[in-house]
């Protein structure tokens, strides 16, 4: 017997994979225990776990947004957790993009085209 479940369902199910796989990835790094990674870990995570949200702009310049490489700077939690949730709300827009121009990456919407598909 196939369980078989929808496709939003889905989504939901692979992104809170990848954000459970993400944390577990952080405390993994946080070898201080102290709620903070290095520059360098935090491109790794993003770039391993997160990478097919990242534009190939961001992902060469992870370590810069953060700080820099500089072994004293340390990535926080609430910067990682931030960092995160703005790469899901761009997969959001993405989604509502996809579904209001059926499919297609060439079709214009106006700002009030999006807005209220976001209502549907």
């Amino acid at each position: 017997m196939h369980r078989q479940i929808g496709y939003l369902a889905f989504c939901q199910l692979l992104h809170d994979f990848y954000e459970e796989q993400g944390l577990q990835a952080f405390e993994k790094f946080d070898k201080d225990n102290d709620g903070s990674i290095s520059a360098e870990s935090f491109h790794y995570i993003m770039t391993t776990v997160k990478g097919h949200l990242l534009t190939d702009y961001v992902r060469n310049n992870l370590i810069a947004v953060c700080g820099g490489a500089s072994s004293a700077h340390k990535v926080r939690f609430p910067f990682y957790q931030a960092f995160n949730s703005m790469l899901a709300k761009i997969e959001l827009f993405k989604r509502v993009y996809i579904s209001l121009a059926r499919g297609s990456f060439d079709l214009q919407v106006t700002k009030e085209e999006f807005l209220q598909a976001t209502q549907a």
